[in-house]
């Protein structure tokens, strides 16, 4: 009776350790970058998803300069369904931006496909806006003035 526990016990260890190492082959991470004009500096959405989902897996930001790519303090947890998101303010103007994601699953790190962004300055998107906002009542004065 002992020897078919122990043989139980192994079988169910081997395949747990089997699993892990194959979902840490075949696991998946996206990362998507929007930027929001927010008061002095824009603001920085990275959400992205873990296929297949895996619950409260930690996923951590990281960012190239100068050639390497390096731990940046932004980090969260992965839900449920697999989706996780990082608000941040941007602090680089007039630069490009590469960040890319990294989970740990297993022994295994994955990264997330490398996104590049511009960051551009909060008075250019001022500007626009305002060029918007003009250009909409200059319409505006145009058309009751045909009426």
């Amino acid at each position: 009776m002992k020897k078919v526990i122990a043989v139980l016990v192994m079988s169910l260890v081997l395949f747990s350790i089997q699993t892990v190492s194959t979902n840490a082959a075949t696991s998946k991470l996206t990362l998507t970058v929007l930027q929001t004009p927010g008061g002095e500096e824009p603001i920085v959405t990275l959400y992205g998803n873990l296929k297949p989902a895996k619950s409260a897996v930690k996923v951590e930001i990281q960012i190239q300069l100068n050639g390497k790519w390096q731990d940046t303090r932004f980090s969260t947890r992965t839900a449920r369904v697999g989706t996780w998101k990082v608000i941040a303010v941007a602090t680089a103007l007039n630069a490009q931006v590469k960040y890319r994601a990294k989970v740990q699953v297993g022994s295994k790190s994955i990264y997330s496909n490398i996104r590049e962004i511009p960051f551009v300055p909060f008075q250019k998107y001022q500007m626009h806006r305002v060029r918007l906002w003009l250009t909409s009542l200059v319409r505006a004065v145009v058309s009751m003035a045909l009426m």
